[in-house]
C-alpha cells in the first residue's frame, strides 16, 4: 500500500509539473501570451505618453464599490478602452477584410487586455485625486 501511495504522489507530482509547464508554455517576453506582447510593445512605441494619460484619466475617474477596487474598476475601464481602439484599426485608415481581417481579429482576441492595462496603471500616480 505504501508503494502504491508513494506511485501515486510521484504521479500527481509529475501532471502537476506537466500543467504548470504548459501553462507557461505561452509566455512571451514576459507576457501572458505573443500576442499581448506584441500590442503591448505597440503601445508603448507608438502611443505610450497617451496610454499614461489615458491611464491616469480612468484612475482618477473610477470609483470603489462593493465588488473592486477604485484600481480594479480603473484597469477594467481601461482595458476596454485599449481593446475598443486597437479592433478599429478602420480610425487608422486600413482596411481589412477575408483572410486577413480574421487572423488579425483571432489574434485580438487572445490579448490580455487587462495585463496591458495593469502595466499603465502601475505608473499612475494614485496620490493625486485622493489627497
Amino acid at each position: 500500500m505504501k508503494q502504491t501511495n508513494k506511485a501515486l504522489k510521484a504521479k500527481i507530482s509529475e501532471l502537476e509539473s506537466e500543467v504548470a509547464r504548459l501553462q507557461k508554455k505561452d509566455e512571451y517576453n514576459g507576457w501572458s501570451n505573443y500576442e499581448t506582447w506584441n500590442v503591448a510593445l505597440w503601445f508603448g512605441n507608438d502611443s505610450s505618453e497617451y496610454w499614461n494619460e489615458e491611464a491616469q484619466t480612468a484612475y482618477d475617474e473610477a470609483e470603489a464599490d462593493k465588488t473592486f477596487t477604485k484600481e480594479e474598476n480603473a484597469v477594467y475601464a481601461l482595458a476596454a478602452q485599449m481593446k475598443d481602439n486597437a479592433q478599429d484599426y478602420e480610425t487608422y485608415g486600413i482596411k481589412i477584410e477575408g483572410f486577413c481581417a480574421d487572423l488579425l481579429n483571432a489574434s485580438l482576441r487572445v490579448v490580455d487586455w487587462h495585463e496591458i492595462a495593469r502595466h499603465y496603471m502601475e505608473e499612475v500616480d494614485k496620490e493625486a485625486v485622493e489627497a
